[in-house]
């Protein structure tokens, strides 16, 4: 295949598009009930993969919603394969929350919740 070939199928529209279609991700929880989220950002250190999240809803106008901050963790069942979980230990989650709204409050309007102080 050629460069010419390859470079046929794309246009700067079709890239634009997708560029503005939401990242989404499916997550299950332990009831077997499937929930649909947007990813809003993902950061990755010596620690760990994070996300941060949200529940997806298709209007263009989010006004409210909850931002869940997740951990990759190794399956221990499935070699090679990973799931995400909520982050267990409070000074990680402290550290990686303050990294996730530093990111994201240029975006959003990130307003905390007094309970999770």
């Amino acid at each position: 295949m050629s460069e010419k070939d390859f470079d046929q199928g794309f246009t700067d529209e079709s890239l634009e598009e997708n560029d503005l279609m939401p990242d989404l991700i499916s997550l299950i929880d332990d009831d077997g009930k499937e929930y649909e989220f947007e990813i809003l950002d993902s950061y990755e250190c010596d620690e760990g993969h994070y996300i941060a999240i949200a529940p997806y809803t298709s209007e263009e106008d989010l006004d409210e919603g909850d931002l869940m901050i997740l951990k990759a963790v190794d399956d221990e069942e499935d070699e090679g394969e990973f799931y995400y979980s909520p982050i267990e230990d409070d000074a990680e989650f402290n550290r990686i929350s303050e990294i996730f709204v530093r990111r994201l409050e240029e975006f959003y309007d990130i307003v905390e919740d007094p309970e999770n102080e």
